[in-house]
């Protein structure tokens, strides 16, 4: 996809990378909206949109430079569209056959598969989902088309994918091996607090207490909405509760090795969260004036100022225009390494943190670093807990990591060298560590302490 964009742009690499990080915000959005349309008038649209636009943890995704997150965000409300419409389930239905669905659904997972080998396992839990809200509430009609539908999409993804799967399937279960199936990247193992799983917070977008209006935009179709409208939102709100225990569970390490970042697991929430918001406009056209005045009206009242005031931290962090992105990379800092790639060729070692890697990396099994903030790190058997920051590395050739550098594969006895001589150095078992990287080509051992560089200091070394 990389080099498809930079081929269309003419070789404008910085264009095409734009291009593609801010795609992912008008692709969700329509998809949103071709979402919500069967629900009811423009104004249900209108609604399901702003509540998809105004969740902060898009542009976390795009601060913290996410990119698997963001494709899975453009991704899932296209995939519920096709589900729902193949299901034929009430109001949603199609001139178009089921198999058409079925193989739309399932090539737009097949789309997402190539950046989170693990996208048709969390589609399947979406559908599984989807038809216990239904059942919750006492509709069983559509369970069958649902999973019916779900279950092709998901065949169809794995069958379009089978080399990529095959190829990335390393047999291991462990840490090492789970970073590959979730989305290039380890989380860390550091989870958000309740408060910032509840507003969809993952980074610096949403910190404001009025991100709590968000969850407020999505409830009155529980409150008072009838017949379909109950059975979406509450499939809808099903999905968004599966996300949220998902998030605590791998904070809480419930999950054992499996520690993806949490942007993965609130994706398909998002999508689910505006159409509860739209199930409730419809059920405020069609359902509130079958009741008397009362708390009802208060609460539609409430849920519609919400969705103001939703979008109030949003529009504060795009006012610069980067929503928090931050404004120097290391292709700044390290612009010496580019310059050298017509040299002999080199490697380059990065150690860090796992949300601080601009890279797919290894656990490594280090006690300290000794350099902040590594240096208060202490691992063991390469997990991580709720408090204690998951310490990485990897490699790259010639300079700065690329697309290539996305995806991990189980490391080469020569590589695994570099982490022997990483944890000897930590521990203080020797102190000649250029001697022992320099054989495998090593040239430079980089170690970020940030995101990206935030000002003229160093923050490598």
């Amino acid at each position: 996809m990389f080099w498809l964009a930079s081929v269309l742009s003419l070789g404008a690499t910085a264009l095409a990378r734009t291009v593609l990080i801010l795609g992912a915000l008008p692709v969700a959005a329509i998809g949103v909206w071709r979402l919500a349309t069967p629900l009811g008038s423009p104004r249900v649209r209108i609604v399901a949109l702003l509540v998809a636009v105004a969740n902060p943890l898009t542009y976390d995704a795009i601060a913290t430079g996410r990119w698997s997150s963001l494709v899975v965000l453009a991704v899932m409300p296209w995939v519920m569209v096709h589900i729902a419409r193949g299901a034929r389930l009430e109001p949603f239905g199609s001139r178009r056959s089921r198999w058409f669905h079925i193989v739309s659904a399932g090539v737009l997972v097949a789309v997402a598969t190539l950046w989170l080998p693990a996208a048709p396992v969390l589609v399947a839990v979406v559908v599984v989902a989807l038809v216990v809200g239904g059942l919750l509430v006492g509709s069983l009609r559509g369970t069958g088309g649902l999973l019916g539908v779900g279950a092709g999409a998901v065949v169809v993804a794995v069958v379009l994918c089978a080399p990529w799967l095959a190829g990335i399937a390393t047999g291991s279960t462990d840490a090492a091996g789970w970073s590959v199936w979730l989305g290039s990247s380890l989380g860390g193992g550091m989870a958000p607090t309740g408060g910032e799983i509840l507003r969809f917070q993952t980074g610096p977008v949403g910190s404001s207490a009025l991100g709590w209006a968000l969850v407020v935009t999505a409830t009155p179709a529980l409150l008072f909405g009838r017949r379909w409208r109950l059975v979406w939102a509450a499939r809808a709100w099903t999905v968004v509760l599966v996300g949220w225990a998902a998030v605590a569970a791998a904070g809480q390490g419930w999950l054992g090795p499996i520690v993806p970042v949490p942007d993965l697991l609130l994706a398909p929430s998002v999508a689910a969260l505006a159409l509860a918001a739209g199930a409730g406009m419809a059920a405020f056209e069609r359902d509130l004036s079958g009741y008397r005045f009362g708390w009802r009206q208060v609460a539609s009242f409430v849920a519609t100022v919400a969705v103001v005031v939703a979008l109030l931290p949003v529009l504060g962090s795009a006012f610069g225009g980067r929503w928090d992105l931050p404004q120097r990379d290391f292709d700044d800092k390290l612009a010496f390494m580019t310059e050298e790639r017509n040299a002999e060729p080199f490697r380059v070692l990065w150690v860090s943190e796992a949300d601080l890697l601009p890279l797919a990396g290894w656990p490594l099994d280090a006690p300290s670093l000794g350099t902040p903030p590594l240096d208060t790190l202490s691992l063991g058997s390469g997990g991580a807990s709720s408090d204690t920051p998951l310490l990485v590395w990897g490699t790259t050739d010639n300079g700065l990591p690329g697309p290539d550098n996305l995806f991990t594969v189980a490391p080469l006895s020569g590589t695994r060298q570099l982490a022997e001589a990483l944890t000897l150095a930590a521990s203080g078992d020797t102190d000649r560590l250029g001697s022992l990287l320099g054989p495998m080509g090593i040239r430079y051992v980089v170690v970020p302490q940030r995101l990206a560089p935030g000002s003229p200091d160093p923050s490598t070394s």
